[in-house]
């Protein structure tokens, strides 16, 4: 019998790769950041303060001051506003007593993490929430980061020391 023809492939010359044209591609844009209010951020952000001074900021007799008392009166004085800035962000410590009670306790800083804008959209939040706080003057990030800036850091109760005698 006749063997078969072997098989050969058709033979290639290498060819140079062709190459597609460069294209600029633009730097992908950051992804927007959703805004949200200054209202729903203080809202967000009183959530940590559920659990002890409640939805309503009505406190817990004895153990949490209430929030929807005499808040207002604090804010509108320039050693209150400082008071309440520096709650907020360094805690508080000691025996607070006021006029709807007396607390001891501990509450321990709120502010970590969070930026002077979000501290104060907190306050607003509290203001607008439970007060007719049509004359009281709103928080404004820059007036909260001066405050920081200004007292720093420091324990409960120096912060407890800072607390007019009206609120």
């Amino acid at each position: 019998p006749a063997k078969p023809a072997p098989i050969t492939a058709p033979v290639s010359t290498p060819q140079t790769p062709v190459q597609a044209p460069a294209q600029t591609v633009a730097p992908a844009k950051p992804a927007a950041v959703p805004t949200v209010s200054p209202a729903l951020n203080g809202q967000r952000f009183y959530r940590k303060c559920i659990a002890c001074h409640q939805k309503d900021g009505a406190g817990i007799p004895g153990s949490f001051p209430s929030l929807n008392q005499a808040i207002d009166v604090l804010a509108a004085s320039d050693a209150g506003r400082t008071y309440l800035v520096s709650v907020v962000n360094n805690g508080l410590r000691g025996d607070l007593k006021t006029k709807r009670g007396n607390f001891k306790g501990i509450m321990v800083r709120q502010a970590g993490g969070k930026s002077a804008e979000d501290v104060a959209d907190l306050l607003n939040y509290i203001l607008d929430d439970f007060y007719d706080n049509s004359s009281v003057k709103k928080f404004t990030g820059q007036e909260v980061q001066t405050i920081m800036e200004t007292q720093g850091r420091m324990s409960g109760d120096k912060v407890l020391a800072l607390r007019p005698v009206d609120g």
